[in-house]
């Protein structure tokens, strides 16, 4: 059976290594998701948290509702939450945790993360 690909998180991104069998060399493929199994895992049951800047309880981000543009930007490698739910989800995620700032900036410096 075909082993599935080796996944690491980015964040909001994904990254998997596969091999490019066209000129059989292995590539760094990078796959945009709004979720992935891990950050499901670290959201739980978890629909909303606290607003580290008001102090109020807001909804997470929603991907198949909301705009990632509207509530995130990329600052570096950091992401920053734009607005009170942006905010709420990069703590609940855990979007800034040292391993994924490591991951983005390998990414950044392939020239795979914009």
């Amino acid at each position: 059976m075909p082993q599935p690909a080796a996944r690491s998180e980015v964040g909001l991104a994904s990254v998997a290594n596969t091999a490019d069998s066209s000129r059989n060399t292995a590539k760094l493929h990078t796959t945009l998701s709004t979720s992935s199994p891990d950050n499901t895992a670290a959201k739980g049951p978890d629909l909303s948290g606290v607003d580290p800047v008001t102090g109020a309880i807001e909804i997470l981000f929603h991907p198949r509702r909301d705009r990632w543009a509207g509530h995130f930007e990329f600052r570096g490698v950091l992401i920053d939450g734009l607005t009170p739910s942006g905010r709420v989800t990069v703590e609940v995620l855990a979007l800034n945790d040292a391993r994924r700032l490591e991951i983005r900036q390998e990414l950044l410096l392939l020239g795979e993360l914009a």
